[in-house]
């Protein structure tokens, strides 16, 4: 893991964020005459506070797919609990924080994955059919995979659209990215599609692009032009969507069927 990409200023500003509060109170204790840390601290409130704040640290980092979104929600809770301390202390630099909180969440980002991928970037529909849904005919029909000769098969590809503004598609976007980087072959290609630039593949593939959304990202497995897999997934009776509890989950799943599709193709190119 390269840890220099959280050197950058959204890091950094959350970082003093999460410290001034320690830091501003024992500045106040040293600088009042006659208080002590028992005095001013409220150590009652502030240990139980400071406890159930480490129970969710806890859970984040067993339950986060990326060192990205351990630290975006981490950073989250620790604002909002020292806001809650800051009431406490005095309501004027509760009232300050906060603001301070707003206008770093307006001005600094979560940073965008730049590390090393294969991932193919697709700028527009009539690229994403010519790549992506090529389909592959036997005469004058459209041939299924089953009856496809092994050389040729199209490749298998797997698709990640999503959206700049959404969290969860910054957070997990080095997760594929190390996915293209340790699978990429001849036979399986790696593409991403911001559905911002192109509103019609979203549509297409009935992928909801609002701010409730629960689709984003949307990960697809095609095979010979064809969806093959999708997470979430959609139930084609109800047309509910289902939802990614774990984001590690959906890669090793997505890992099975890369190498379950492997071992068919194979298998028919010996028969």
């Amino acid at each position: 893991m390269d840890f220099r990409r959280f050197l950058k200023g959204y890091y950094i500003v959350n970082a003093i964020l999460l410290i001034v509060y320690p830091v501003s109170r024992v500045a106040w204790i040293r600088m009042t005459p006659g208080l002590s840390a028992a005095d001013t601290m409220g150590y009652t409130r502030e240990t139980n506070f400071l406890g159930i704040l480490a129970m969710i640290a806890a859970i984040k980092f067993y339950k986060s797919a990326t060192a990205e979104q351990f630290f975006m929600e981490i950073f989250f809770y620790g604002k909002v609990f020292i806001f809650g301390l800051y009431i406490f202390v005095d309501p004027k630099i509760s009232i300050i924080y906060l603001f301070a909180s707003i206008v770093i969440w307006l001005f600094f980002k979560l940073p965008k994955y730049d590390g090393p991928t294969r991932m193919v970037r697709i700028q527009n529909e009539e690229e994403f059919n010519k790549l992506i849904s090529k389909e592959t005919r036997v005469g004058n029909k459209v041939a299924s995979p089953s009856e496809l000769p092994y050389e040729k098969m199209s490749k298998m590809w797997f698709v990640e659209l999503y959206v700049d503004w959404a969290d969860t598609c910054q957070y997990t976007k080095s997760i594929w990215a190390e996915f293209s980087n340790k699978y990429t072959t001849e036979r399986f290609g790696f593409a991403t599609v911001n559905l911002q630039k192109i509103p019609e593949i979203a549509k297409r593939f009935q992928i909801n692009t609002s701010g409730l959304s629960r689709q984003l990202p949307t990960l697809i497995l095609f095979e010979e032009g064809k969806e093959y897999i999708r997470f979430p997934p959609i139930e084609e009776k109800t047309g509910k969507i289902g939802r990614v509890l774990k984001y590690d989950k959906v890669k090793q799943k997505l890992t099975l069927e890369m190498l379950a599709n492997t071992w068919r193709r194979s298998n028919w190119r010996s028969t």
